[in-house]
């Protein structure tokens, strides 16, 4: 697979595009099919479902959107929506019992509105440092959710070959 820059952005921006598309296009062909007893099952009491990986992959990206394109942190509404799937409530097992289509919906929506709104944007942007995560740059924190779903794109493979799902 060549990854070339997206034609609708500025070259790094649309590096960053491919690289997205890309993770999510792997991502939905290895969770596809998938059933709620599939995408609910633990492998131990420290471990997370598929669902919660994806709930927190769409969750990683709604929280960078914020800093990226509305020049603010989460508000307390917004963080209600994802907060289970921060890490530090993971293993609550709060996320459950849902079809795939719910967790692909999910990803659906946060992915489109990070690709409407990267269109406003130029490659001096991506490197300018966020004013509020100010140790990092707008690449690093696209770059970083990418990261992130491919981190927890090995754990799903890992559930399901060591759970031959």
């Amino acid at each position: 697979m060549i990854l070339l820059p997206s034609k609708e952005y500025d070259i790094h921006i649309g590096m960053l595009v491919s690289q997205m598309n890309h993770t999510r296009d792997v991502t939905l062909r290895i969770v596809k099919n998938l059933t709620p007893k599939e995408l609910d099952f633990y492998v131990d009491d420290k471990s997370n479902s598929i669902g919660m990986l994806l709930f927190h992959i769409a969750g990683s990206e709604f929280y960078y959107q914020r800093p990226l394109f509305y020049d603010r942190l989460i508000n307390a509404q917004e963080e209600e929506r994802h907060k289970d799937a921060a890490p530090e409530y993971m293993n609550t097992r709060k996320i459950h019992s849902n079809d795939l289509e719910y967790y692909l919906s999910e990803l659906y929506e946060v992915r489109q509105h990070t690709l409407e709104n990267l269109k406003n944007y130029d490659d001096n942007w991506v490197f300018t440092r966020n004013q509020h995560i100010p140790i990092l740059n707008n690449y690093y924190m696209i770059k970083h959710f990418v990261d992130d779903e491919i981190s927890h794109l090995g754990q799903i493979k890992w559930i399901m070959k060591r759970c031959q799902i």
